[in-house]
């Protein structure tokens, strides 16, 4: 067995997992926040790109719409 692989695919799902809970909390509170998404993402540095690449992967994961 390679011990070393299977350790980092283990790191690498762990990283995974810690990128869609922090994503998880920024979409949550762009949703929570009072502002439309396109005045969150600005005052955030955030591309729309990005969210929404994050928003697919998060409701993926948790098989749940978020909006």
């Amino acid at each position: 067995r390679n011990f070393q692989h299977e350790a980092d695919i283990l790191s690498r799902r762990k990283i995974e997992q810690a990128k869609l809970q922090y994503w998880a909390g920024m979409i949550h509170d762009c949703q929570h926040s009072g502002l439309k998404t396109k005045e969150w993402l600005a005052n955030h540095g955030i591309s729309k790109d990005t969210y929404y690449y994050w928003y697919k992967k998060v409701t993926a994961s948790n098989g749940e719409d978020l909006g």
